[in-house]
């Protein structure tokens, strides 16, 4: 009995739609060939994300991106695909350019059946030679059961705690057990969640970590078209950056397409030591390993995106708002990019909440949520901050776009009455808007939430049903946005620790040793809007501290620093009036976040007597 050969997979890239017929015709009388076309080298790329190839026959000129950038790009991510070109002007320049580019044949046009067929051959031929040989084989059997054995622990670790940070420093640090890598860097983005991470070895330069950075996002912009930006936060272990550090050959980078269910996920770059490149046995493992952490980050993207939704409308809540606000905040101020804030509050909910009941409120709250989201773009991010107050982020929208936006929203709400029994109940809405400007005063994305929040009011002032713009000239006529933080702990590096990674734009903090000077400001009439005290103090502790402060300042939000809690302290401190506990030791971004949500709680709070 003979046997059949194996299927060859082959991708033609060509804008002739004559050719491209020409290929088909051609594999529906080889039986043995399966082909997938695309009429531009990014159409290519994409399709190359999504399918295994044998064989690659791309025309050097196309639109979009030609044959000579797609081979380019595919020789970043994928070094050993086998590549012939197509053309009808061979050169010798075009003979040197595809030597170079690693492109072993060069078919002329016209092309005839005998020439695909020659092609085709030698395809297959080089394809068994390399299989014969190990190409792509897994290494031994005890080497992948280690390698899973490792990814296994991953898995576990990353179950145990649901953090992208816990599964991105564990897979670099896999990485380093099974590859020669130098350096290695993750670019994640799937629409909720936004991630940067790299790690090296040794000292290197501080501009590396930069170029690793851009290097993904050149190959995902080459395969979607799209722009990927994303906060830089930087992995530093076991070095050193600085200016005089070891080179980095970049050129050897390997880049690995991270795959979702039915989009990309982000891109993973690799560098080997230098001059160590990584071997065919290398791949099936790193291959593996980053199809292992695909499916990891969907996950953990999954749980996180859930803990970021509000359960009664399906928008996002207030955590998301403070993540997302804070990083277009921060690409604001690196790249200069704009975007618009809305504040949204609906007129008169809490008399139609009172008269109809809390069911036809909660109806109404989805009905506002769905025309939210229908009116908007998709690009714009709609947020339920509490109540009946949404917040809107613009991504890339100057003044008049805000502006244009907001009204659009204000008159479909009140075209689009909600129906209750037989009557339609009218709706308008007060809307606060602002648009970041690097040149304002404004110096913080709270402050920015802030000016949107008193544009809102200024609007409900006016009558509601109306939008009221922001505008940095009225900065002078407003209060001070800086919130005043009063801090009581005995250990003078703690109280120094707090006013380093408090920002002085944002914050103006006052620290105190003890419970009886906190006490004399607070009888003096000073006001904060924030407390941070630290549990084990002399004389009267934190617990004493607490119920002066609810007796001086109702309005006052308390926290608590501690090293040492348990669950019954965590419950008896929030009777006694904490609005939550900051674990010793504590990161600048958890202590940021804790004050964020204490100062939201407190505006709310406000708002709503």
């Amino acid at each position: 009995m003979t046997l059949r050969a194996p299927t060859l997979h082959v991708l033609v890239l060509d804008d002739d739609e004559k050719v491209l017929r020409m290929f088909q015709l051609f594999t529906k009388q080889e039986k043995t060939i399966d082909v997938y076309t695309g009429s531009n080298g990014r159409e290519g790329l994409d399709l190359m994300v999504k399918h295994a190839f044998d064989l690659v026959i791309v025309d050097v000129n196309m639109p979009v991106m030609d044959g000579l950038d797609f081979t380019r790009e595919v020789r970043k991510i994928w070094p050993w695909q086998e590549i012939f070109f197509c053309t009808g002007h061979v050169s010798e320049a075009l003979k040197k350019q595809a030597q170079d580019l690693g492109v072993k044949q060069i078919l002329e046009k016209p092309l005839s059946r005998n020439q695909l067929k020659s092609a085709i051959d030698s395809s297959r031929s080089s394809r068994e030679f390399h299989i014969s040989h190990g190409y792509g084989i897994a290494p031994s059997n005890a080497g992948t059961v280690a390698c899973l054995q490792k990814l296994r622990h991953l898995s576990a670790r990353v179950w145990k705690t649901p953090r992208l940070s816990t599964l991105v420093s564990g897979f670099l640090e896999f990485l380093e057990q099974w590859a020669p890598v130098n350096a290695a860097a993750v670019l994640i983005d799937d629409g909720t969640i936004r991630r940067y991470e790299s790690f090296h070895k040794g000292n290197i330069s501080s501009s590396v970590h930069e170029t690793l950075y851009t290097g993904c996002r050149e190959r995902l912009h080459a395969i979607t078209g799209r722009d990927w930006v994303c906060d830089v936060s930087e992995r530093h272990r076991q070095s050193k950056v600085s200016d005089g550090g070891e080179p980095i050959d970049l050129e050897s980078a390997v880049y690995l397409p991270l795959m979702g269910r039915r989009s990309l996920l982000g891109m993973l770059v690799l560098v080997p030591y230098p001059n160590i490149s990584l071997e065919p046995g290398d791949f099936p493992i790193v291959y593996h390993a980053a199809h292992h952490l695909s499916t990891l980050f969907q996950s953990v993207s999954e749980i996180q995106r859930q803990g970021m939704k509000d359960p009664l409308t399906g928008l996002y809540n207030r955590r998301y708002l403070q993540a997302e606000l804070e990083r277009f905040w921060l690409l604001g101020q690196r790249e200069n990019i704009p975007f618009g804030l809305l504040m949204l509050d609906l007129d008169g909910f809490k008399a139609l909440n009172d008269q109809h009941g809390h069911t036809f409120g909660d109806s109404l709250l989805k009905h506002v949520a769905r025309i939210l989201l229908e009116t908007l773009r998709r690009s714009d991010l709609v947020i339920r901050l509490g109540g009946d107050e949404f917040v809107i982020i613009l991504p890339q929208t100057d003044a008049g776009g805000t502006r244009e936006l907001a009204e659009r929203l204000r008159q479909t709400l009140e075209t689009q009455p909600v129906r209750k029994q037989d009557n339609d109940l009218k709706i308008t809405t007060s809307i606060g808007a602002v648009v970041f400007d690097k040149e304002d005063p404004v110096r913080s994305s709270m402050q920015l939430l802030e000016c949107a929040d008193r544009a809102m009011y200024a609007a409900k002032h006016e009558g509601g049903n109306r939008i009221a713009v922001w505008k940095a000239c009225d900065y002078k006529s407003l209060p001070p946005l800086r919130h005043e933080v009063l801090i009581v702990d005995d250990d003078p590096q703690v109280l120094n620790l707090l006013r380093r990674m408090l920002n002085g734009d944002t914050y103006n903090v006052t620290t105190v040793t003890s419970v009886a000077e906190a006490e004399r400001l607070l009888a003096e009439g000073q006001t904060f809007e924030l407390l941070l005290t630290d549990l084990s103090l002399p004389i009267q502790d934190g617990y004493e501290m607490l119920a002066i402060a609810r007796e001086r300042d109702p309005d006052m939000i308390s926290l608590v620093i501690t090293g040492h809690i348990t669950k019954h302290s965590e419950e008896s401190l929030h009777d006694q009036g904490a609005f939550d506990i900051i674990p010793k030791p504590f990161h600048p971004n958890m202590l940021r976040n804790k004050l964020h949500e204490a100062l939201e709680h407190r505006a709310f709070r406000l708002r709503s007597r």
